[in-house]
């Protein structure tokens, strides 16, 4: 059965991170992020902050507590990695999806249980993702509204990560700019409330510099 595999995955990640020492760029995540800031050098916030989530406030230091918010990240991912493959195809594409993304080595590790942004940023990314395929399928002007803010904050959460996010953002207004529903997208005031939402993943960085 998929899902036992994928489960048995997920089991496996809590394995490793209570058992594997500090990579060289987790422990300059967490070196850094123990004095809280709105940005930091190198990266936006949420990719280095989310390791303190639960040492900070369990007062519980050791690799699996750092690492446990990237597993939750890369858990979430999953489902909506499934939700992607079931909306666009079929349930069996959706188990697929998020069996393929559990075992392939970049996202077992870096994407989903190391300390480091690639998992919050994949988060974002595929929730956009799976935001704007739905704008494109549904017609009903109460879930567009829903959609539309959940799209917002999936992108602020993509430009809080990591600096790549803001690629993927000017993706998504490609695609929603040439779109044939775009009449529709730019004469929606909430299109406008989406826009300010994903800003406000940057103004942290963009305060933090200035």
């Amino acid at each position: 059965n998929l899902k036992i595999i994928i489960i048995f995955c997920i089991c496996l990640k809590i394995i490793f991170a209570i058992m594997l020492p500090y990579l060289n760029d987790e422990a300059y995540a967490i070196a850094s992020s123990k004095d809280l800031s709105l940005s930091f050098f190198d990266h936006p916030p949420v990719g280095f902050l989310s390791s303190q989530i639960f040492t900070k406030t369990l007062g519980l230091e050791n690799p699996f507590f750092y690492r446990l918010p990237y597993i939750l990240f890369g858990i979430a991912t999953t489902f909506f990695i499934f939700k992607l493959g079931e909306t666009v195809y079929d349930t069996a594409v959706g188990i697929w999806s998020a069996l393929i993304y559990n075992v392939a080595p970049f996202f077992f590790f870096s994407g989903g249980m190391f300390v480091v942004p690639d998992a919050p940023l994949n988060l974002g990314i595929i929730l956009s993702t799976f935001t704007i395929i739905k704008l494109h399928k549904c017609s009903e002007k109460v879930l567009t509204k829903y959609y539309f803010i959940l799209l917002g904050l999936s992108l602020a959460l993509c430009f809080a990560s990591k600096y790549q996010g803001y690629l993927f953002g000017i993706g998504c207004l490609l695609v929603l700019f040439f779109s044939n529903k775009k009449k529709l997208f730019f004469k929606n005031k909430y299109f406008y409330i989406c826009f300010l939402l994903s800003l406000l993943g940057s103004f942290p960085t963009i305060f933090w510099n200035y």
